[in-house]
């Protein structure tokens, strides 16, 4: 009865260990039109880069797992 209380425990440990790893569950865009009309995107790391679309900028963005934080017109 003991070895089933302790598999019990663990398998409840394990449980809520995958519950509380955090959710990478964002979408990014794979596909951007192929419009050009250039941005200046700050990415939230710090960092102005010039994209060809705020598509491609929040898909770069994404893919790093950071966020845009600000565009401007044109290129940096």
């Amino acid at each position: 009865m003991a070895s089933l209380k302790w598999f019990f425990t663990l398998a409840l440990i394990v449980v809520l260990a995958i519950i509380n790893l955090p959710q990478t569950n964002a979408v990014c865009p794979v596909i951007c039109p192929a419009l050009y009309s250039p941005v200046c995107a700050e990415i939230s790391d710090g960092a102005k880069v010039s994209y060809a679309n705020q598509c491609s900028a929040e898909a770069a963005a994404c893919a790093r797992q950071l966020t845009v934080v600000s565009t401007t017109p044109g290129e940096c």
